[in-house]
C-alpha cells in the first residue's frame, strides 16, 4: 500500500468523535478503489500474496500467500502507524486493524471469545463502533472521545470485549450514570440495591434502555406514581381504579426517556387543577380560601420534594397555626388572653389532630362552639350586654352566628346596636326614671353611646343602669314618686338609700312604688282611713276596697293623696244623699219610657228617654267647673270646696237622684233592667265632672262604704259600667 494512503486512512480514523460515530469508513486509492471496509476484519488472506502483498507489503513487490486466519502474511509486514494511542497497521484488507506491542494483529477469536467467533483482525473502525455502543448501551449517552481512546488502547492490550464492558460498568464514572438514571426515573439518588440491581443487568448485557422501559413499567414505579399523585393531589385512594389512565402514560414516558419523573411531578403541582387541592388544603387547615401567597408557599414546598401531607403537618405546627388557635379561642369564648400559658395542650391536640388531617379547623372551632363550657361564655355575654341571663332562643341564635363564622366580639357589637338593645335601652331608662317617653326622640344621643360602650365590652348594662340610678335626679323621682305619692309624705336618707338598693337590686321605680303601695304602712293608713269614713271597726269584708285602693295607688293611676280624697269625697256624696232610704218596689222590667243603648264596648242596657245624654254632660261639665271656682275662692285648704262638690254630686247622683234612672221616686218603684244604664250615666257624669276611672272607683267605694251594704257589687260590677260611661265620654263617642 502507499504510505499516503495509509497516512489518509489514519488521519480518518484519527478525527472520529462522538458527532459522527457510527460512521463506516471508506477510504480509497487515488483510482477511486476502496482499499478499507470497517466491517470486514482479516478477509484479504485468500486472496494471493501478491495482491496481499500489494495492500499490505509496503514496497515490496510480492509474496507468497500465506494461511487465510492469519492477517500478517501476504507480504512484508508493513511498518505500524500510531492511531489514537495505538499502534495499528493495514490488513489484508487494507484496513488499519489493532495490533499488539509485538505487532501482531489482535484476533476476533481473543476479543469476543471462542464461541462464535472468526479469527480474523480486528480493525479499528469497528472497535470504534463497538466502543459508541458500549457506551450508549450503559451509559445512555455518547461516547467522548477519551473514552473511544480508552475502549482502543484496553482492546490493544489484549482485553475481552466482556473485560472492557464490566470495566466500564464498574467504572467510577457508572455512579453518575446510575444517579441520572435514577434521577431520571423516580427523581431520588439510587440506594446500594438499586446500584446493585441495575449493575447486574447490565453485565448480562442488557441496555440501560431495556432496563429502563422495564423499571419504568414495574410495580415499584406503579406505587411511586401512584404515592406521587396521592403527596401532590392530597389524597390516599391513588390506584388503577382511579388514574390507570394518567400512571400508563407517565409511565411510557418515563420509560422512553422524554421526561423525568421530577417533571411529571412538577406538572401535577403547576397544572390548574392543583387550585382546588390547595383551597382544601387550606380551608381544612384554616377555614379559609387560600391566598396567592399561600398559594405560591404551598407549590414551592411541593417543588422542593415535600409532599401535601410534609406541608400540612408543619403549617399545623407553624407559628401562623398558633395565632389562628389562640384567636379561634378567644373569638369563641370572648377571651383576650388565650396563650401558650393558658392553652397549651389544647394547641398542641389540634395542631396535631389537624397536621395528622384528622378534622378540619372548622370542626375544631364547631366542637368549642358547641361544648358544653360555651354555656357560660353566653351567660357572661348576655349578662353584659342585657343584665339578665339568656333563654334558649338566644343561646341558638349566638352559637348560629358563631358557626356563620362570626366571633363574639362581631355578635356583640351587632347585638349592640340592635332593635333589642335598643327596646332594652328605653325600657332601662322607663324603669329607672319611671317614664314611658324613652324614645330616639328624646334619647337618642344616651343610646348611641351606651350602644357603642356595651359593643366595644368597655362595660355592662347592668353598670349603666346603675349609673342612672346613682345620678342625683334619681334621688328627686324617688321622694316624688314613692313617698310623696304612695306614702303622702318625705323620707329621710334612710329611706333614699333603701329605695335605692332595690333599684340596683334591679327592680324599677314602678316596682319600688308597688311594693311601698302594698306594704304595711299604707295597708294600715287605708284601714284607719276606711274606719273613719265608715264610723265602725275595719273587717275583712273591707279588704277588697283595700285592695282595689292599693293596686290602684301601686299602678300609679291615682295617688295615695288623691285616693284619700276621692274616698271622703264618696263618704261626704253619701252624706249628702237622703239618709232615710224610701222603700221601693222592685219590679224586672224597665222603666216606660226606657229605649236599648248600646255603648262603646258593644254591651247592650236600657237608658231613659227623659235624660238625653246631653244633658248629663253638661250637668258633670258644671258640676266639675264649680268645684273648681270654689277652691279658687277659698283655697285649697278649706272644707268648703269640697263640701259644695259632694252636695252637687249627691244631687244628681244619689239614690233616687236626678239621674238615677233604676228608681222612681214618685211612684217607689225600682226597675232592675235600668240597673246597667243609671250606672253608666253615673260614668259617663263623673267623667265630665274631671274624674277619673279610679277617682270614680274609689269615689264609689266611699259612698259605698258610708251608703251601701253592697261592696263587693260595686268594686265587681258597677265599675264595670262606670268605666264604660268614662271611656265613651273619653273617646268622643258621646257629646
Amino acid at each position: 500500500m502507499n504510505s499516503n494512503h495509509v497516512e489518509i486512512l489514519a488521519a480518518k480514523i484519527q478525527n472520529i468523535s462522538p458527532q459522527n460515530q457510527y460512521t463506516i469508513l471508506e477510504t480509497t486509492d487515488d483510482s477511486g478503489e476502496i482499499i478499507a471496509h470497517g466491517t470486514s476484519s482479516g478477509y484479504g488472506g485468500n486472496t494471493s500474496g501478491g495482491n496481499t502483498g500489494s495492500y499490505t507489503g509496503g514496497n515490496n513487490t510480492g509474496g507468497q500467500g500465506q494461511d487465510p486466519n492469519r492477517g500478517n502474511d501476504g507480504g512484508e509486514e508493513s511498518a505500524p502507524i500510531e492511531v489514537r494511542g495505538i499502534r495499528a497497521r493495514p490488513d489484508a484488507d487494507g484496513q488499519l486493524a489493532i495490533v499488539d506491542d509485538q505487532n501482531n494483529f489482535v484476533r476476533e477469536a481473543h476479543y469476543n471469545g471462542p464461541a462464535g467467533s472468526r479469527n480474523y483482525d480486528i480493525t479499528v473502525d469497528s472497535t470504534v463502533l463497538d466502543a459508541q455502543k458500549t457506551y450508549s448501551d450503559i451509559e445512555d449517552q455518547q461516547a467522548t472521545h477519551q473514552q473511544i481512546t480508552d475502549f482502543l488502547k484496553d482492546v490493544a492490550a489484549g482485553q475481552t470485549y466482556s473485560d472492557i464492558r464490566s470495566n466500564v460498568i464498574n467504572s467510577p464514572d457508572m455512579q453518575s450514570v446510575m444517579n441520572s438514571y435514577e434521577q431520571q426515573l423516580y427523581g431520588v439518588a439510587p440506594d446500594q440495591n438499586t446500584q446493585d440491581w441495575l449493575k447486574t443487568n447490565l453485565q448480562n448485557g442488557r441496555t440501560i434502555q431495556d432496563v429502563r422501559w422495564e423499571d419504568a413499567h414495574s410495580q415499584r414505579m406503579s406505587n411511586a406514581i401512584f404515592d406521587m399523585i396521592n403527596g401532590v393531589q392530597d389524597r390516599n385512594d391513588a390506584s388503577d381504579a382511579n388514574d390507570n389512565a394518567y400512571k400508563n402514560r407517565t409511565m411510557d414516558a418515563l420509560g422512553r426517556k422524554e421526561n423525568s419523573f421530577v417533571q411529571n411531578r412538577n406538572g401535577l403541582i403547576d397544572a390548574s387543577s392543583e387550585d382546588f387541592v390547595i383551597d382544601q388544603y387550606e380551608k381544612q387547615l384554616y377555614g379559609v380560601a387560600p391566598d396567592q401567597a399561600a398559594k405560591d408557599w404551598i407549590r414551592s414546598n411541593l417543588h422542593n420534594g415535600q409532599t401535601m401531607s410534609d406541608i400540612r403537618w408543619e403549617d399545623a405546627h407553624s407559628q401562623r397555626m398558633s395565632n389562628a388557635i389562640f384567636d379561634m379561642i378567644n373569638g369563641v369564648q370572648d377571651r383576650n388572653d388565650a396563650s401558650d400559658a393558658n392553652d397549651n395542650a389544647y394547641k398542641n391536640r389540634t395542631m396535631d389532630a389537624l397536621g395528622r388531617k384528622e378534622n378540619s379547623f372548622v370542626q375544631n372551632r364547631n366542637g368549642l362552639i358547641d361544648a358544653s363550657s360555651e354555656d357560660f361564655v353566653i351567660n357572661q355575654y348576655e349578662k353584659q350586654l342585657y343584665g339578665v341571663a339568656p333563654d334558649q332562643a338566644a343561646k341558638d341564635w349566638i352559637r348560629s352566628n358563631l358557626h356563620n363564622g362570626q366571633t363574639m366580639s362581631d355578635i356583640r357589637w351587632e347585638d349592640a346596636h340592635s332593635q333589642r338593645m335598643s327596646n332594652a335601652i328605653f325600657d332601662m331608662i322607663n324603669g329607672v326614671q319611671d317614664r314611658n317617653d324613652a324614645s330616639d326622640a328624646n334619647d337618642n344621643a344616651y343610646k348611641n353611646i351606651t350602644m357603642d360602650t356595651l359593643g366595644r365590652k368597655g362595660i355592662s348594662f347592668i353598670q349603666n343602669r346603675d349609673d342612672l340610678i346613682n345620678i342625683d335626679a334619681e334621688k328627686s323621682i324617688i321622694l316624688n314618686k314613692v313617698y310623696e305619692n304612695v306614702h303622702d309624705r318625705t323620707t329621710q336618707q334612710k329611706g333614699i338609700d333603701y329605695a335605692l338598693s332595690q333599684l340596683h337590686a334591679g327592680w324599677s321605680i314602678q316596682q319600688l312604688i308597688w311594693s311601698e303601695a302594698h306594704n304595711q304602712e299604707a295597708n294600715d293608713s287605708l284601714k284607719q282611713q276606711i274606719s273613719i269614713l265608715s264610723g265602725r271597726a275595719f273587717s275583712s269584708d273591707d279588704n277588697n276596697a283595700i285592695t282595689q285602693i292599693e293596686d290602684a295607688v301601686g299602678n300609679q293611676q291615682i295617688t295615695y293623696k288623691n285616693a284619700k280624697l276621692c274616698l271622703s269625697q264618696g263618704a261626704q256624696i253619701a252624706a249628702a244623699s237622703d239618709q232615710n232610704a224610701t222603700s221601693y218596689t222592685v219590679v224586672d222590667s224597665a222603666s216606660p219610657d226606657a229605649f236599648s243603648y248600646t255603648d262603646g264596648a258593644g254591651k247592650q242596657f236600657c237608658l231613659s228617654a227623659k235624660i238625653p245624654l246631653s244633658e248629663v254632660i253638661a250637668a258633670g261639665k258644671a258640676v266639675g267647673e264649680q268645684y273648681e271656682a270654689d277652691k279658687a275662692k277659698f283655697g285649697i285648704t278649706s272644707t268648703q270646696p269640697l263640701y259644695n262638690y259632694a252636695q252637687n254630686f249627691a244631687h244628681y247622683i244619689k239614690q233616687g237622684g236626678v239621674f238615677d234612672i233604676q228608681r222612681d221616686p214618685k211612684n217607689h218603684i225600682f226597675y232592675k233592667k235600668m240597673t246597667d244604664g243609671s250606672n253608666y250615666l253615673v260614668g259617663v257624669f263623673s267623667a265630665a265632672a274631671k274624674l277619673n276611672s279610679w277617682e270614680t272607683s274609689i269615689a264609689g267605694l266611699g259612698y259605698a262604704l258610708v251608703k251601701s251594704k253592697n261592696l263587693k257589687d260595686i268594686i265587681v260590677n258597677d265599675r264595670i259600667l262606670w268605666n264604660e260611661g268614662i271611656n265613651d265620654f273619653n273617646s268622643g263617642k258621646i257629646k
